[in-house]
């Protein structure tokens, strides 16, 4: 029920359990074939859209926050700020204005639903490129995730549940619930690798800590955070970023991401990967420190004031009119945050001020979606 994504154990039996679960009470009564609890149990399963939107697409964000009911929240809030009112009052208000964003998601997610059933091929399942605002890719988190990426391989062939491939998928479902958290601790950034035994599973100090130690025996040394595999050569690691690029199978979230406090998935850069002048490891630069990745997108933010906006992705390699247009595209697709500028009035004399609000990725900052947290045995 927990991988399920339902945190609460009574969702089954009060929103999906039939009440005579054993009795076709329909089908007697009008005469129809009497169908079984596995027929009945069936008839309630819901489709499963991979690529159903965890968030508002920027522009349709952007219309929510610009709202008369968003921004009368907000002058709200800053009232209550300002006559030093309760944390719990100025809570209240930030849920009703989350409620407006979440009511919109839902608005969008069925739009997208029903254009996905009349097969509308902008809205074609298998484009990842026109799937905006999509959970993480799944090619980012099997990296930390070994039971579900080994049942992504078996759960799709037909064999005996008591053959070798029967069990040993069994076996993982087990190990999966079985776990305290589903992610694991990378290969080769595992806690015995990294001398310092008292700190904390981190896989940041033991990237670095690994790295050091490996620079100084092999003279170089570099870590692939999609394949869990260290590299010791500079020739093996230009030529294993090349095979990375060359193949196109890297995932369109670029973003920098936490996930359950100690694992990471680490931010890449869509401008770099598309500029052919740089060596592949340039282009394939993985950066573990959430600053680090925001620091160098800001120098490339830096020189797109005006025209000649494109997107360097080896998937996109598109144009772009307007900035707006741009960024819009780097967080429907690529999963960057960007700061929009709103005007909002001023206290004192009511006049117009411009500021600066950073907009959150829910994808990036909460991963609950992804990884519940399981209840404790």
């Amino acid at each position: 029920m927990i991988q399920a994504g339902h945190d609460d154990p009574l969702m089954h039996r009060e929103f999906y359990a039939s009440v005579n679960p054993g009795i076709d009470g329909q089908g007697t009564y009008l005469g129809n074939p009497v169908r079984s609890l596995g027929d009945t149990f069936r008839d309630l399963e819901i489709v499963f859209n991979p690529n159903q939107p965890g968030t508002l697409p920027a522009a349709e964000l952007e219309a929510v926050m610009e709202s008369k009911e968003y921004q009368a929240l907000e002058e709200e809030i800053s009232t209550k700020r300002q006559n030093g009112a309760s944390k719990n009052e100025i809570r209240l208000l930030s849920l009703h204005q989350h409620a407006l964003i979440d009511k919109a998601l839902q608005k969008h997610r069925l739009i997208e639903a029903e254009a996905a059933q009349t097969h509308d091929p902008y809205h074609d399942a298998n484009d990842e490129k026109l799937t905006p605002c999509a959970p993480v890719s799944f090619s980012r988190l099997k990296a930390v995730t070994p039971e579900r990426r080994l049942l992504s391989d078996l759960l799709f062939q037909s064999a005996p549940l008591r053959s070798d491939i029967g069990k040993k998928a069994l076996q993982l479902l087990v190990d999966l619930f079985m776990k305290t958290t589903e992610t694991s601790v990378r290969q080769g950034l595992d806690r015995h690798e990294c001398k310092h035994k008292t700190v904390a599973r981190n896989e940041v100090h033991a990237y670095r800590c690994v790295k050091k130690h490996l620079t100084r025996l092999h003279g170089f040394a570099e870590y692939c955070f999609l394949c869990n595999e260290w590299f010791s050569g500079h020739h093996i690691w230009e030529q294993h970023c090349s095979n990375h690029i060359s193949k196109r199978n890297l995932p369109l979230d670029m973003h920098w991401m936490r996930l359950n406090g100690c694992s990471i998935l680490p931010g890449m850069c869509p401008d770099c990967l598309g500029d052919d002048g740089l060596p592949p490891s340039e282009r394939f630069q993985q950066f573990v420190e959430l600053g680090e990745w925001e620091a160098h997108l800001l120098q490339h933010d830096g020189s797109k004031t005006s025209g000649g906006l494109f997107c360097g992705h080896p998937q996109c390699k598109l144009d772009f009119d307007s900035r707006k247009d741009w960024e819009h595209h780097r967080y429907d697709i690529h999963r960057i945050q960007q700061r929009v500028t709103r005007k909002r009035k001023r206290a004192d004399n009511g006049g117009c001020a411009t500021t600066k609000l950073e907009i959150q990725l829910e994808i990036v900052v909460n991963t609950s979606s992804y990884f519940p947290k399981k209840k404790k045995r």
